[in-house]
């Protein structure tokens, strides 16, 4: 005999016949508590997250500064738990994808957590705050274009040279480890406006980090996550 009940919250009275199997599905849902003394019953708990509640909740949660240019995806197929590509200096959205069938194995506050410094990461880079990186590819651009319109090969390829590589300084800076670290700082601060004290929001983003690399089964952490763990750590 199987039982398949799909609801949020149920509750069976009635006695089970040995050897009979219940499916229960559960969406949305973070802890579940069955208690059961009949012998030979099957209890099978599946839990399924709804991607669009759930980002909705992502949206409620991160900081107003990101509410009008990140943008939240579900991805099933991607490996990572939740990934954010650093967005170009063109573009005019930050996205988020998360692949739900692996974010719903994490805690309520590790998902916030973890969510929010990745957030944090993509509100710091700015690619059009001065800098000297942006003044050298501004100027080989400048520089390029004004040889090329002179038909100076050699002033142009000088030019383009050093507009790649003011561009590239600019995207490690961006992609730094000081900038991860510098956005968790930032996620703990988005995190107390939202009830978490400074302790239990470093100790729930140093957890994430540790279990999403289980999660993505890496053989270990990082050199940006170790220096990150350690940092959440003297504060937790």
């Amino acid at each position: 005999m199987i039982l398949n009940i799909k609801k949020h919250s149920i509750l069976i009275k009635s006695k089970l016949i040995a050897g009979t199997i219940i499916l229960l599905e559960f969406e949305n849902k973070r802890s579940l508590t069955w208690k059961f003394a009949q012998q030979g019953t099957i209890v099978l708990i599946k839990v399924t997250m709804n991607p669009e509640v759930e980002i909705y909740r992502l949206f409620d949660l991160m900081p107003a500064s990101g509410r009008m240019g990140i943008k939240v995806f579900s991805k099933p197929e991607q490996e990572q738990v939740i990934y954010a590509p650093q967005p170009l200096p063109w573009s005019r959205e930050k996205l988020i994808y998360i692949n739900f069938d692996l974010w719903r194995y994490l805690s309520v506050p590790q998902q916030d957590l973890l969510f929010l410094s990745i957030v944090c990461r993509l509100l710091q880079i700015k690619w059009l705050q001065p800098n000297w990186y942006q003044v050298m590819a501004a100027a080989g651009l400048i520089g390029g274009w004004v040889e090329f319109n002179q038909g100076d090969a050699i002033g142009m390829i000088v030019g383009s040279g050093l507009a790649l590589v003011g561009f590239r300084k600019l995207w490690e800076k961006n992609d730094s480890n000081q900038v991860s670290v510098e956005a968790d700082q930032k996620a703990l601060q988005v995190a107390a406006r939202r009830n978490y004290t400074e302790t239990e929001a470093a100790e729930a983003l140093y957890q994430g980090i540790v279990q999403v690399a289980e999660i993505e089964k890496k053989r270990g952490l990082n050199f940006t996550e170790l220096l990150r763990c350690q940092n959440l750590k003297s504060i937790a």
